[in-house]
Formats: structure tokens, C-alpha cells, sequence
């Protein structure tokens, strides 16, 4: 997530997985993520419905470099 702030014009960062992956859903939630809604996956997964939960979570200082560059 610093990486992709770190991006000229980057100003949020999005995570997609399917609906039934609740592991998945632990991911987003302990990084800050904000649930914003759901959009059909390009593939659907084995053991899933199709059905991705889109989180999202934007850059906390505005545009703009975050942190540290990059050596």
C-alpha cells in the first residue's frame, strides 16, 4: 500500500475477493480497509459465487508522496 501512495496520481488502493473467502475478508479489515460495495469477478473461483466485495482504502494525507522514498 506506502509502494502504490508512493505513485504519481495514486489515490487509493483497492482489494477484490470473492464473497464466500471470508480468510480474504481478514485481510482488508485489519489493513484499514473500507467496504464499499461488490462487482462481478473477471473469474470465478472454485469453492466461490463470482460475486467480488470490493474494499477500499485512500491515500490518509491527500495526493501526494507518503513516506520514504524507494532507495
Amino acid at each position: 500500500m506506502d509502494a502504490a501512495f508512493r505513485l504519481p496520481g495514486i489515490d487509493h488502493v483497492e482489494i477484490v475477493h470473492d464473497e464466500l473467502n471470508e480468510a480474504s475478508a481478514a485481510v482488508p479489515r485489519k489493513l484499514g480497509f473500507t467496504e464499499i460495495g461488490s462487482r462481478p469477478l473477471d473469474v470465478t473461483p472454485e469453492a466461490g459465487t463470482g460475486l467480488g466485495i470490493v474494499w477500499r482504502r485512500t491515500r490518509p494525507d491527500g495526493p501526494g508522496p507518503v513516506g520514504p522514498a524507494f532507495p
